[in-house]
């Protein structure tokens, strides 16, 4: 399955099960139902990102440690409740950080030129508060 094939599926799909970070980074992006379970075995040090991304957002709850049909079934219902607004307000304001740190971060190696620093628009993404860059 290719890149565009994986995602179609993803945005597609009415619940999303994963044990990927992008996976969980995507189903946050598509606002998918979702459902993460840890990695296990010589990777599972992979689980700190999904463990810190999920935590910022306030959707740690999504994390199945353990297999448990009943916390299974509450996370699915659970789902209906994730409060979008409040993901996508707090992941705006992890990418207002980033772009911060970006801009600030070494001064004498610009991470981005001056002149395209410059060219850099905020502007409003649709059907949301949040902003993104857009180079002119």
């Amino acid at each position: 399955m290719g890149i565009e094939q994986w995602l179609w599926e993803i945005k597609t799909a009415k619940t999303v099960v994963t044990n990927s970070f992008h996976g969980v980074v995507f189903a946050i992006i598509f606002k998918k139902t979702f459902i993460t379970t840890l990695v296990e075995g010589e990777f599972s040090e992979m689980n700190d990102r999904v463990y810190t991304l999920l935590k910022s957002v306030g959707l740690e709850n999504r994390i199945l440690e353990q297999y448990d049909e009943d916390r299974i079934q509450s996370l699915l219902v659970e789902g209906k409740k994730i409060e979008w607004d409040v993901v996508e307000k707090r992941v705006c304001e992890m990418r207002r950080q980033g772009y911060s740190f970006l801009r600030h971060s070494n001064k004498t190696m610009p991470v981005i030129s001056s002149a395209a620093e410059k060219s850099i628009q905020i502007v409003p993404r649709s059907g949301s508060s949040c902003v993104k860059a857009m180079f002119c």
